[in-house]
């Protein structure tokens, strides 16, 4: 049974049915993503997913590329906590 989104939710199907409306509709479209083991809800990552992270990363870096779009990586934020980042006017104002 496929899960509803909710009104401020929008899937990848959803994006794609908009660009056909939108006559926008791209050539070929590249999914990347990690395949849970379970899709209990909880604050880190299991083991198995956290694993294949810099596979994902890799994936995303050779597509970029080759779409002419190459990243190069700047800072390690690896194990920072996301709120560290955020001055609390921008917090406040999610």
């Amino acid at each position: 049974m496929r899960e509803r989104l909710s009104p401020h939710q929008v899937g990848v199907a959803d994006l794609l049915d908009g660009a056909r409306w939108l006559d926008q509709y791209p050539d070929s479209v590249v999914l990347l993503g990690i395949v849970p083991e379970s899709l209990e809800l909880g604050v880190t990552l299991s083991p198995s997913v956290e694993a294949q992270v810099p596979k994902l990363v890799s994936s995303i870096v050779q597509e970029a590329q080759k779409l002419g779009r190459p990243l190069t990586r700047t800072t390690n934020y690896e194990r920072v906590d996301p709120l560290d980042r955020l001055d609390a006017d921008r917090l406040v104002s999610l």
